[in-house]
């Protein structure tokens, strides 16, 4: 595993502690029987490196974790659902930043959104350096990392 692979886990296990109140197998699986989907987001970053962030969860575990995130027992709404997704996107990608770049990095995140599929965006050009598979409360999640190398006028 990569020095980035491994930040990149130490991110995810982190956001889902702390956000989902949930603990993934700390072993990345190999994605050889995907579950059937149930949601991803995307959010995009610049600043001293650039790139995505992308989340898909799989295996009708998504409820679990938003409502663990609301702090609640009923099941959430579809609403309820897109929103988690999205705070997940963007939680790991505002864990992830640090590690690329320092503390002291400054980076511009947008706005995360929804993903109908689990295709990255046709108008992303950043290539895909890290994708892992975290087992999650008897699902998967998905995550993967696109950069650019450092930003033109930028220091890492």
């Amino acid at each position: 595993m990569s020095d980035l692979e491994r930040a990149f886990v130490q991110a995810a296990m982190r956001t889902f502690d702390g956000l989902c109140f949930v603990v993934p197998d700390e072993t990345p699986s190999v994605d050889n029987a995907p579950l059937p989907l149930e949601g991803g987001a995307w959010v995009r970053f610049e600043g001293p490196r650039c790139g995505a962030v992308g989340v898909w969860i799989r295996g009708h575990v998504l409820d679990a974790l938003v409502s663990n995130m609301l702090g609640s027992n009923d099941a959430p709404s579809a609403q309820d659902r897109a929103d988690g997704l999205c705070e997940l996107a963007n939680v790991l990608c505002g864990q992830l930043l640090p590690e690329l770049a320092g503390e002291q990095a400054t980076f511009d995140m947008r706005p995360p959104q929804i993903l109908p599929d689990e295709r990255v965006p046709a108008n992303e050009k950043a290539p895909e350096c890290a994708r892992i598979c975290l087992q999650v409360d008897g699902g998967q999640a998905v995550l993967a990392l696109h950069l650019h190398g450092p930003k033109a006028g930028a220091s890492a």
